[in-house]
């Protein structure tokens, strides 16, 4: 349907077709003298129709989007130098004074934000691309933090790079998603966390561990030898059940978890089970596990439900009678 797919792909190569679509056209329809309110109209159509879809698709290089812009330009004032109204002016409102000009670059950033939207569902409908882009962001993900290549970036306190030269190690679309996410200040920010999704949220990078909760190289073997991932696998590690009559504080310990623990590549189980213990209690409430949720008034009791639900059905009932 006109979109490039492959790597190493030209962006800007895929558009050429596409302006120069959009040149004849916008030329066979001056011919007609169409009026400011006219040219509006077929901008939108002409241009807005033409570059939706490829743009959804694989994005607008800066470079395509000057191009058209200097093409709406021409064509609304027909190559005059120095235009009375500038574009900006035309773009807005009609209750600004303008004549809501198709623009542009507002519609690639709004594009931008239906992709930002879609990789940001975590829920079971979540589409299969957001999964791969989480695993291409995380290749700049800093060093020492293992097992996090399929974890959403939103979820820790790590902000992957928009600019710069690590930032072009990443595809365009994921770089402009980047930009939008930088520019509205989108972030996760839950009110209220239910134990699950508590258990949920990754171990490492958490949004509610203080500065300098983790370590490098005393936090490695939990990476690797106990495979901690989430706060889940925290807890596990920390609440794990050693056999009380052999059980002490050794490195040595001769209990089942502790050499099960060993076997797997664990030097000092009881060592680790302290720092896994030790990240959880650092999570603030709203995060931690260990916390009940503080009451808000926000969940509805068993009585009040049932007057919700007795409430929607007598306005069901009503509605069906009166369409009846």
């Amino acid at each position: 349907m006109g979109a490039w797919i492959g790597n190493n792909i030209e962006q800007a190569t895929s558009w050429e077709p596409v302006l120069e679509k959009i040149k004849q056209n916008l030329k066979k329809w001056n011919m007609c003298n169409p009026s400011l309110d006219g040219k509006r109209l077929i901008v939108q159509m002409i241009v807005g129709g033409m570059t939706q879809f490829l743009t959804k698709a694989q994005g607008m290089p800066k470079s395509i989007e000057t191009a058209i812009t200097k093409k709406i330009r021409t064509f609304i004032w027909n190559n005059r130098r120095s235009p009375p109204i500038s574009l900006t002016r035309l773009e807005r409102p009609t209750e600004e004074g303008g004549i809501n000009l198709l623009n542009i670059s507002i519609r690639n950033e709004a594009i931008n934000i239906t992709w930002l939207k879609n990789y940001m569902n975590l829920s079971e409908s979540r589409p299969t691309w957001a999964f791969i882009t989480d695993v291409i962001i995380n290749t700049l993900k800093p060093n020492g933090i293992r097992h996090q290549n399929d974890i959403n970036t939103f979820l820790t306190s790590w902000d992957p790079p928009a600019l710069g030269k690590r930032a072009n190690r990443l595809p365009d679309l994921i770089i402009n998603m980047l930009k939008v996410v930088r520019k509205h200040n989108v972030s996760f920010a839950p009110i209220k966390l239910s134990q699950e999704l508590k258990n949920q949220m990754p171990a490492w990078l958490h949004l509610g561990a203080p500065p300098k909760t983790y370590n490098k190289r005393r936090d490695k073997c939990l990476q690797t030898a106990h495979n901690i991932k989430s706060v889940k696998d925290l807890k596990r590690l920390a609440g794990r059940p050693t056999n009380i009559n052999t059980h002490n504080t050794t490195a040595t310990c001769p209990c089942d978890a502790c050499i099960e623990n060993r076997l797997a590549g664990c030097k000092n189980p009881n060592k680790c089970a302290q720092i896994a213990q030790r990240i959880l209690d650092s999570l603030n409430p709203l995060f931690n596990p260990n916390t009940s949720p503080r009451k808000d008034n926000l969940t509805l009791t068993h009585r009040r439900k049932e007057r919700t639900y007795k409430r929607e059905h007598r306005t069901m009932e009503r509605l069906y009678s009166t369409h009846r």
